[in-house]
This record gives structure tokens, C-alpha cells and sequence, in this order.
């Protein structure tokens, strides 16, 4: 189904008569628009549209049918192909089969010959394998033993070779065990116990030819199951060809037998091939080698990599009693060959369709032409309508019964009751024009129309109802422009009064504001004045307050001094003391001693130096005490002064700010009355001005009072007692 739908959307379907705009003589255009219009017709539409989608459904009927088809006839194919693989893949079964059963016999009768005499025995082997090379179907025969087991005194093993050479029988026998212990012929089967089957592998002739061979090896067991030797057959590939290969009813058909491993065991078309290993580096060659390791039945499609032909690739794994392998027999047919039925049906379907679709617009062309003819006429009056043309000549043509002939009948009736009431409404209208209101609707309206007679009616019937009004209204205006004119004259001459006196206060008020600002710009210096005198003055207590804090400090700088004197008269005191305790200690000691007691007296002296000196500098300290401490006095009275006249000047600087702060808010409320005064002055110019213009509009709106007064009397109304006007559509 999904196939389907993805071709349905491939379906482009052209648009019919779309061509390249290009530039083109006059008489060209002239004959393309022609062509245009006529397509445009539906007598060509509905056929062409009809086709169109009877195409599409028919596209969509063969591509679902040709699927289906497909799918059918694709199965069959598919089936068939299988049938003609399964039977060559069955004679391929058949044919290694008997060479199986040739092993087999081969083993069998080595297993019975083993119990006779060794020269007996030797002589049945080789004549066995005479036999199976005589058979036909096996090129060489073949004995391999195990040393020691078979025949005793054979050490280095035992062999048995029996071939075909150039017409005549060679008999070969060696003692060749250490090469084929590890041949795949032999080796698999003894570790395995059971049949195998090699490769294919090339045997140089001493010809200097080559053949390319298969081994079934057969495994001989003793009555324990002891592995005892091999019994082989070698198969000449071409001898699988040479079999009788069916192809079907296919002439572009051939087929392989290949390995697990890739390897061609017998090609029928390339010969060649056998030996070779296929490469997988397509996509066909990757499905394929992977249907043949998964021993599946499978049908591939791919591109035939030496053809370049899509061809249809059919896989039968091939399965013998006892033998493990894993090889295909692989029937390849040309694809285009095997879907050829289907290509001729689908060719027949869209033969058939096309056959189909062209009666199909023939007779739609014919059928609708003669049932959409009306519609010309139609399209005619219709354009005619659009154009404002409602003329409608009467003709004697006889309708179809079908839709488009009532469709016209009813159309021409319509048109013709279109054009009276529209006559109508023009003559009332025309009437109504030229002001004579006094007429009403005698024509009887049906339908929807109903509405548009009763609206005229009410036209009418509002029209004398506004226009009398208005003549009343017009009287009132007329007067009431009088009395505004008288008013608006009055208020002119008083606006053009006030004007001159609010000119006069705006002067004076411009004076005083003049003055309040000089004020202002005074007051505002002084305040700068006395604020840099505050400033300065601050400055000059700090620096008061600097010098009592250094005079305070000279006082205690002082104070340390005189403990510092005072310790040195300690020292000195005790250092005369010592001095002295020297002097008797060196008298004591006598002779001795004289040096010290010299020494002690020195000290003594310096030490009454030392006494005097303090005593001398401590008297000089009091009396620079005294003076720092009437310094300090004279210093606290004078910073006391100064903050007394600080503080008075910041007063000062208070009271001045304050006055150039007034002076700065009378300036801006002058400025704000002078505004006011200038907004008033401004709107009394205003007033005087509009008195002016209304006195001139109410002069104006009394003459175009009169003028519509004029006006409105030359329309005739009903009430006014003149005859009404009735009227039919022949008047």
C-alpha cells in the first residue's frame, strides 16, 4: 500500500494551456486571446476537466492494477525461478550424494579388508579404488592410513593414490605421512570423525596442465570407533558443469555453486570463475554472502557486476546426509527477461486507457456542447448587466426542459422585470432631481423588491417632512443671527476695552518685576560674600585649635623633661654616694688603693657637675612652664573670642541667605503674575478677536439663512394643497 500512495503522489498532472509568456505581434495577441476565451469556455472546461480526472483515476486505477500485477505476476516469476533453482540445486545434491556413497563404499570395504591378509588386503584397496575412478564421476581415489594402525610396520603412514593419466590408471603408493597429517582432506575428518568436503583447490598435471578439484573424505573407523585412515574422493569441478543444468524457459539465465567463503565450486556461463573467491564489495555481493553462511532460501535483486544488467540472483542452500557444509546453488536470470510479461500487460492496460480516455473526451466534447449552449446567452445578458445595460429584446427560442434551458428561461424573465423597476426608479428619482416631491409609487413590486418600493415610499414621505422643517428652521435661524450679530458686536467694543487696561498693569508689573530682580542679584553676592567670610574664618579655628593643641603639647613635653632632670639628680646623688663609699674603701685597703681613690674622687666631681646641671636646667624649665602656661592662657581666651565672632558671622551668613532666598521666590512669583497677567492679555486679544469673527459669521450665516430659505421654497410639497402627481411606467 505504501507503494502505491508514493506513486499516486509522482503523479503531476499539467495544467492545461499554460504557456510561456513571451512577446508577441498584435494580431498574434489578438488571435491568443481568442484561444484564451475559448478555453475558458465551459463546453471545453467540464470536457477537459472531465479527462483530466478520468486520466488521473484511470493513472491511479493502472499504477494500483499494474502493482498489483506486478506483485502477482513478480510471485510467479519468483516461483518459477525457485522451481528451475531447486531442481539444479537438487541434481547438484543427487550428484554428491553418489560420490558420498562412492566414500562411503571406499570406507567400508577398508574397514572389512583390514581382517585379511596384508597383501590380499592391499591388492582389494587399490582394486577399489580402481572401481570408483572407473565410475566415471570421480577423478581420483584415494587411501590415506594412520601409521601403525592399519597395517602394522608402517611407521611413516600409509598411502593409496589412484588417478587417470592421459587415458591409462596410475597406481601410487607412499609412506607419506608428515604431509598429509595436516591436509584438509585429512585432518578434518579425523578430528571430526565424520565426512567432509574441501574447498576447491588447483592440481598442477604432469602436463604441466591444471585441474581444479574437490575432496569428499570419508573417515574409516575400527569396530571401537578408532580413527583408522581416510577414504577420499577427489571431484573434478568440471565434471559439475558438465551436468545437465536446466534454465528454465530464461535464454539469459546461468548458474554457480559457491562456498561459505566465496568461492566458486563450478560456474556454467565463465568457467573461469572456479577457484576464484567472490569479491563483496557491492551491495549484491554482501547479500549474497551472507545468504549462504545463513543457509537461506532467498531471492536477491541486484546489478550483474560484470552485465551491468539488473538480474534476479535465487539461493538454495545445498545439504548432504552426514556432511556438514555450507555451499548454494545460485540460478541467476536476467530481470528484464523474467518481468517481460509484465511489461507487455502493463502496455496493454495504458494502450487500452489511452483508448478509453480519448472516446471519453469525444463524446463529453459533443454531449456538453449541445446541453451548455444556452449559457452563452446567458454569459451574454449577464455582461450586458455588468455593463449597465438592461435593454431586453424579446425572442421566440425554445428552451430545453433540462437545468441550463430553465436556468436561461428564468434568467431572460428576471432581466426583463429588472429593467422596469430600474426604469421606474430612474423616472422617480429624475423627479425628485428637479424638486417636485409631490409623487408617489403606483407599480406593484414582488419579492425582495417589496422593500426597495416601500423605502422609496419613505424617501419621499422623509423628504417632504425635512424640507418643511427646514424651511421653519431656516425663519428661526435668520432671526437668531440677528440678535448673535447685535451680541457679538457688543462684546467686541467691551473685549477691545479690557484689552487697553490689561496692556497698561502689564507695564507696570514689568517695572516692579525689574526692581525685585536687581534685589534678588544683590542679595544673592552678599551671600557669597559672607559665606567665603565664613569659610575663612573657619579656617582660622582650625589653626587656633592647631596651636592650643601644640601648646598642649609643649606643656607635657615639659612635665616628662622634669622627671627626666629629676632621675638624672638621683643618678647623680647615688653616683656621689658610690663615690664616696669608693674613697673609704680605697683608704682602707691603704697603699693599693691610692688609684682608685683617685678615680673615685673624679667620679664625686662629675657627679656634683652632673647635680648642678640638673639643677640648673630644671629652674630654666620652670620658668618656660610659666610662659607656656600664660601662652596657653592668652590662646584659649583669643580662640574663645574667634568662635564668639564665628558664630556671629554664621548668623549674619543665615540672615543673608535667607533674605537672597525671599528675594529669589518674590522674583519667581512676579515672574508668574507677569505670565498670568500675559496669558490674560493674550485671551482678551483672543476674545476680542472671536467677538470680531462672530460678528462677522453671524452677518454671514444670516445671508446664507435667507439663501436657504430661497432654496427650500422652490420644492413642491403634499401638504401645501397642490394636486399630487400620479404616474404609471407608460406615462
Amino acid at each position: 500500500m505504501n507503494a502505491v500512495i508514493k506513486a499516486i503522489k509522482k503523479i503531476r498532472i499539467p495544467k492545461l494551456f499554460r504557456f510561456k509568456k513571451v512577446s508577441v505581434p498584435v494580431p498574434l495577441r489578438n488571435l491568443r486571446a481568442t484561444f484564451w476565451g475559448w478555453t475558458e469556455s465551459l463546453v471545453v472546461k467540464i470536457p477537459v476537466v472531465n479527462v483530466m480526472a478520468v486520466t488521473a483515476i484511470m493513472l491511479v486505477v493502472g499504477i494500483i492494477t499494474s502493482l498489483s500485477t506486478n506483485a502477482v505476476v513478480n510471485k510467479m516469476v519468483e516461483t518459477e525461478v525457485a522451481d528451475v533453482a531447486i531442481i539444479n540445486a537438487q541434481k547438484m545434491e543427487t550428484y554428491f550424494e553418489r560420490m558420498q556413497n562412492t566414500a562411503d563404499t571406499l570406507a567400508f570395504d577398508a574397514k572389512r579388508f583390514r581382517q585379511m591378509d596384508p597383501v590380499i588386503a592391499e591388492k582389494l584397496l587399490i582394486e577399489d579404488l580402481q572401481e570408483a575412478v572407473l565410475d566415471g564421476g570421480v577423478y581420483s581415489a584415494y587411501y590415506a592410513f594412520e601409521p601403525n594402525e592399519y597395517f602394522s610396520e608402517t611407521d611413516k603412514g600409509l598411502s593409496y593414490h589412484v588417478f587417470s593419466n592421459d587415458g591409462s590408471l596410475t597406481v601410487d603408493i607412499r609412506n607419506d605421512y608428515e604431509d598429509y597429517r595436516t591436509g584438509v582432506y585429512y585432518a578434518p575428518a579425523k578430528s571430526h570423525k565424520q565426512t567432509t568436503i574441501t574447498e576447491p583447490y588447483a592440481l598442477k598435471l604432469p602436463s604441466g596442465g591444471e585441474v581444479w578439484l574437490i575432496t569428499l573424505s570419508t573417515p574409516i573407523l575400527d569396530e571401537n570407533g578408532d580413527f583408522l585412515g581416510v577414504a577420499n574422493c577427489d571431484i573434478q569441478t568440471d565434471n559439475i558443469i558438465s551436468i545437465n543444468y536446466q534454465k528454465g524457459s530464461y535464454k539469459n539465465s546461468f548458474g554457480y555453486i559457491m562456498t561459505q567463503n566465496g568461492r566458486y565450486i563450478a560456474h556454467t556461463q565463465d568457467p573461469s570463475k572456479v577457484g576464484t573467491v567472490l569479491y563483496a564489495g557491492k551491495k549484491i555481493e554482501k547479500e549474497s554472502t551472507k545468504a549462504i553462511k545463513e543457509k537461506k532460501v532467498q531471492l536477491i535483486e541486484g546489478e550483474n557486476p560484470e552485465t551491468k544488467k539488473d538480474c534476479l540472483y535465487m539461493h538454495i542452500p545445498l545439504s548432504m546426509e552426514n556432511v556438514s557444509i555450507t555451499w548454494s546453488s545460485v540460478f541467476v536470470v536476467d530481470k528484464a527477461e523474467a518481468l517481460s510479461k509484465v511489461t507487455q500487460i502493463t502496455g496493454k492496460m495504458f494502450v487500452i486507457s489511452g483508448i478509453g480516455i480519448i472516446l471519453l473526451a469525444l463524446f463529453s466534447f459533443v454531449f456538453l456542447r449541445r446541453s451548455l449552449s444556452p449559457i452563452a446567452g446567458i454569459v451574454d445578458r449577464a455582461e450586458a448587466l455588468g455593463k449597465g445595460r438592461l435593454e431586453y429584446e424579446e425572442n421566440n427560442l425554445i428552451y430545453a426542459k433540462d437545468e441550463v434551458g430553465r436556468l436561461s428561461a428564468i434568467f431572460n424573465e428576471t432581466t426583463a422585470t429588472l429593467e422596469g423597476y430600474i426604469s421606474e426608479i430612474s423616472y422617480l428619482l429624475n423627479r425628485i432631481s428637479m424638486g417636485d416631491l409631490n409623487i408617489q409609487i403606483e407599480r406593484e413590486y414582488s419579492g425582495d423588491f417589496i422593500q426597495i418600493k416601500q423605502a422609496l415610499h419613505q424617501i419621499i414621505q422623509s423628504l417632504n417632512e425635512t424640507i418643511m422643517e427646514i424651511m421653519e428652521a431656516s425663519h428661526q435661524v435668520n432671526l437668531g443671527a440677528t440678535q448673535i450679530s447685535q451680541g457679538s458686536q457688543a462684546l467686541s467694543d467691551a473685549a477691545v476695552t479690557q484689552v487697553n487696561s490689561i496692556e497698561s498693569i502689564v507695564s507696570s508689573i514689568q517695572k516692579v518685576s525689574e526692581e525685585i530682580k536687581h534685589t534678588s542679584e544683590n542679595a544673592k553676592e552678599a551671600n557669597e560674600l559672607s559665606l567665603q567670610a565664613n569659610e575663612h574664618m573657619a579656617e582660622q579655628k582650625e589653626q587656633m585649635n592647631e596651636m592650643l593643641e601644640a601648646m598642649e603639647q609643649i606643656s607635657r613635653t615639659s612635665d616628662e623633661i622634669r622627671k627626666v632632670i629629676k632621675e638624672i639628680d638621683d643618678i647623680a646623688f647615688q653616683t656621689n654616694i658610690l663615690a664616696i663609699n669608693a674613697a673609704v674603701e680605697a683608704v682602707h685597703v691603704g697603699e693599693a688603693g691610692k688609684g682608685f681613690a683617685v678615680v673615685a674622687n673624679e667620679v664625686r666631681t662629675l657627679a656634683a657637675k652632673s647635680a648642678k646641671a640638673a639643677k640648673e636646667t630644671e629652674t630654666m624649665l620652670e620658668k618656660s612652664f610659666v610662659m607656656v602656661k600664660n601662652g596657653t592662657k592668652v590662646a584659649n581666651q583669643t580662640a574663645v573670642t574667634l568662635m564668639d565672632f564665628l558664630s556671629k558671622t554664621e548668623n549674619v551668613h543665615t540672615s543673608i541667605y535667607e533674605i537672597s532666598q525671599a528675594s529669589g521666590r518674590q522674583k519667581e512669583e512676579m515672574d508668574s503674575i507677569v505670565t498670568k497677567v500675559e496669558d490674560i492679555s493674550a485671551a482678551i486679544h483672543i476674545n476680542s478677536s472671536t467677538a470680531e469673527e462672530s460678528a462677522a459669521a453671524s452677518n454671514e450665516l444670516r445671508e446664507q439663512a435667507q439663501i436657504l430659505k430661497n432654496l427650500v421654497e422652490r420644492f413642491q410639497l403634499k401638504d401645501q394643497g397642490e394636486p399630487v402627481l400620479n404616474f404609471t411606467l407608460e406615462d
